[in-house]
C-alpha cells in the first residue's frame, strides 16, 4: 500500500481488520506455490538421503 510508514497506528489497524479476513480466506493455492513447494520437497528428500547414505557407511565401519 503507498504510503504505509506515513500512516497513523490507527490507520494501519483499520486496514489490517479489512484485509485480513480476505488473506486468511485463502482458498485453494495457486499451481505456482504448489509446484514451487514440490521443489522444495524434493530437494530435502534429495538431501535426507545424502546424510542417511552417509549414516549407514559410518554404521558399516
Amino acid at each position: 500500500m503507498r504510503g504505509w510508514k506515513k500512516m497513523s497506528d490507527a490507520d494501519k489497524i483499520r486496514v489490517n481488520l479489512r484485509v485480513r479476513p480476505l488473506m486468511t480466506a485463502g482458498g485453494k493455492p495457486s499451481s505456482k506455490k504448489v509446484k514451487k513447494m514440490d521443489k522444495k520437497i524434493r530437494k530435502l528428500e534429495k538431501r535426507l538421503a545424502k546424510v542417511r547414505r552417509k549414516r549407514e557407511a559410518l554404521a558399516a565401519a
